[in-house]
């Protein structure tokens, strides 16, 4: 029988602001399993991929794991992979940025284990041809992709055994793609299964190679995984199988495949990811035609027939998909490029550290994982960002307070960006005259880290829609029934807009909290989404105005109406001043409920560390995640002891205050999750206006740190 070369490995990652016990679990459960078992068998060898921010946690709780990872490296057990060192994805981030990552985690593991990576791990496996030449600057020689990278250039299966050549301006790089099918046998079917597999390629040809690096959480600490891969002994027996086999199983390394095998040819890949990406990236409506086509092509056995010619979206398209998404990823940018004028020295390493701590790539986008729906994630990536701008901030010497117009967010029109030394403020005129971040640089936290609630793909799917595992295996998380699928289907509300602040809305009287939050309500105005003219005040405070002359709808007819609000932003505290001025344009009076709706995202969530407090009274006991309608409300604080610090709001005519908290349902590996993202606080008042009568309010925000009363 022919030979087969077998690369196997896993890749481990957590994402930069999750949470400790997590990091633990796992560890507990997959990492230091997984290399223990490995230790048994001298005979097996494999690849390693360890994200930076996963191994500096590990150097910090497990020094001995290091040991342990050494000691195969010197045995020549173990190939380690590199790439960016805190898991960016690469298309996504700027040149410099890309090749400083990669030399990072390089060095790093150098440093570290005695080995300088050849090759490494391309983030969710997202291939864009402007990388190669980055990889290349950064000392890399080879990358893997998926099989599917290489289907879609036009190869097929049989062709897939072993390793390419790309290019790009010159600069050559060697492609491995991996073997889908092995992805999804290893650990989910029986061990055997994989051997049968791997006697098809071994019958295909001499010198074949079956690649399969995947996932090593799903070695223990996705659900279902560690009773079958450790208790009922699924790894052991796989590589016992290996051992067993090893006159035409021989398994090897990435780097030693290269040195006794030329290039099955040159390749050129299109702009892709792994196959299910594509569906997740596309727009929630085209995701789910994408599954339905999936669907029917599967049901009439067409699927593997057509798949080579079935294409979703790209990575980047979640930029597009989910405007927070865009927010993070364009201040990223906007700090990059800051960043390229800071000489060398202490400061700008303390700078790109934080930076690249920010490009994490989970929080940017979502698919199986909560990803993007996990506002913890959120949070980390914003709070390193914004220790990033405060030691730019420090360098420059940045005292005062700047306004500048920006089109910071790359849609065409120029947002305003307030930045001093103790916050940042966006404002976007062209749709609702919003803010939609403020973050509070002492603090290192977005209060306007919100979420809309979006349609996804999967809240149309049938209940169940899982594939169950044949009777000897177990499924993977593509395929398992979602839990508390059926129960969170009832709490299935989709926002009109996105939740920032400074909102303002006009309602009918009748128009009830439940009604709005479930969205069954009409808009009496055309201010939530109208575009809002800008004028630079003067003054010695920074100030800008933002008016729009619109209309309120009736049936049949309609009204002019005039929206002001004035900003003041105070330079050196937490504090701004919104001035409102109602005006009724018309020659008729006007009747109607006026709110201006904040969406105020606190790291404390739905937890016990976060509570309101009304009009200066002790703190309610309920959390931030309460409802509430509250009559003669002047002030409103959110209290907030993860965060350390409060919020307050405050204005100077009494109103009737609406509160709720704004929760999302996604999925996630362990089924559907239902998940606060931000606190809804809206006062109301009702406005009764002549013809050419105006009403003013005047509101105040202030965040406070309050850490030190606290300890």
């Amino acid at each position: 029988m022919n030979k087969v070369q077998l690369l196997f490995g896993i890749h481990c990652h957590q994402p930069i602001g999750n949470f400790d016990f997590i990091f633990e679990n796992v560890y507990q459960h997959s990492y230091r399993p997984f290399l223990e078992v490995l230790c048994k068998h001298p005979a097996v060898k494999v690849t390693l991929h360890y994200s930076g921010g996963l191994l500096e946690w590990i150097e910090r709780n497990h020094p001995d794991w290091f040991d342990l990872v050494r000691g195969l490296t010197l045995a020549g057990q173990v190939e380690l992979l590199g790439g960016g060192f805190y898991e960016p994805i690469l298309a996504a981030i700027p040149e410099h940025d890309r090749v400083e990552q990669v030399k990072w985690l390089s060095e790093y593991l150098n440093d570290k284990f005695g080995q300088r990576p050849r090759g490494m791990w391309l983030a969710e496996r997202v291939w864009d041809s402007a990388i190669v030449k980055s990889i290349r600057r950064a000392g890399i020689q080879y990358v893997l992709v998926d099989d599917y990278h290489l289907i879609s250039a036009g190869l097929s299966q049989p062709e897939l055994h072993g390793y390419y050549l790309t290019e790009e301006e010159g600069h050559t790089l060697a492609v491995f793609p991996i073997d889908a099918n092995l992805r999804y046998l290893t650990p989910f079917q029986p061990p055997e299964k994989t051997i049968d597999y791997l006697r098809e390629i071994a019958q295909s040809g001499e010198s074949a190679c079956a690649i399969v690096v995947d996932d090593g959480e799903k070695y223990g600490s996705w659900p279902h995984t560690f009773a079958w891969v450790y208790e009922q002994g699924w790894l052991e027996q796989f590589f016992s199988l290996l051992e067993h086999n090893q006159n035409w199983v021989v398994t090897a390394t990435f780097s030693e495949v290269m040195a006794q095998q030329r290039p099955l040819g040159r390749i050129y890949l299109p702009t892709a990811s792994y196959f299910e990406m594509g569906q997740w990236s596309l727009p929630a409506n085209r995701a789910r035609q994408f599954s339905e086509v999936h669907r029917e092509l599967e049901n009439n056995c067409q699927l593997e027939r057509f798949r080579p010619f079935i294409r979703g979206g790209i990575w980047k398209n979640f930029l597009v998909k989910y405007p927070e998404s865009n927010n993070m990823h364009k201040k990223m940018l906007y700090l990059s490029e800051r960043l390229k004028s800071l000489p060398a020295g202490m400061a700008r390493a303390e700078a790109e550290r934080e930076l690249y701590r920010g490009q994490t790539n989970d929080a940017y986008w979502h698919g199986v994982f909560g990803g993007l729906y996990l506002p913890h994630l959120r949070h980390a990536i914003y709070r390193h960002l914004i220790a990033c701008e405060q030691v730019l901030d420090a360098r420059e010497g940045k005292t005062t307070l700047s306004m500048e117009m920006l089109d910071i967010d790359k849609d065409g029109a120029a947002e305003i960006v307030i930045a001093g030394p103790a916050y940042t403020c966006i404002l976007t005129p062209i749709s609702g005259g919003q803010m939609y971040e403020f973050s509070v640089k002492e603090l290192k936290t977005n209060i306007l880290n919100t979420l809309s609630r979006r349609f996804e793909h999967y809240h149309a799917q049938p209940l169940d829609m899982s594939a169950p595992a044949e009777e000897d295996g177990i499924p993977s998380i593509h395929h398992h029934e979602g839990q508390g699928e059926a129960e969170w289907r009832r709490e299935l509300y989709y926002d009109r807009y996105e939740r920032r602040s400074f909102i303002d809305h006009f309602f009918a009287d009748q128009v009830s909290l439940a009604e709005y939050a479930t969205g069954q309500y009409v808009e009496s105005g055309d201010f939530v989404a109208g575009e809002y003219t800008v004028q630079m005040a003067s003054g010695k405070e920074g100030g800008v105005i933002l008016q729009r002359q619109g209309r309120l709808k009736h049936a049949g007819w309609e009204q002019p109406i005039m929206v002001s609000k004035t900003f003041t932003f105070t330079p050196q505290k937490c504090q701004l001043r919104a001035e409102y001025l109602v005006e009724n344009c018309s020659e008729t009076p006007v009747n109607v409920t006026f709110g201006i709706e904040f969406n105020l995202s606190m790291p404390a969530c739905g937890s016990e560390w976060g509570q309101y407090q009304l009009n200066g009274e002790p703190p309610e006991p309920s959390s931030l995640a309460s409802w509430g309608e509250d009559e003669g409300v002047k002030q409103v604080s959110l209290v907030d002891r993860i965060m350390g610090g409060q919020v307050t709001l405050s204005w100077d005519q009494p109103a009737w205050l609406w509160r709720w908290p704004v929760e999302t349902v996604s999925q996630s590996e362990q089924g559907w999750e239902k998940t606060y993202q931000s606190s809804m606080v809206m006062p109301r008042w009702k406005l009764e206006l002549k013809p050419g009568e105006s009403w003013r309010v005047n509101l105040n925000w202030v965040v406070e740190n309050l850490a030190d009363e606290w300890h």
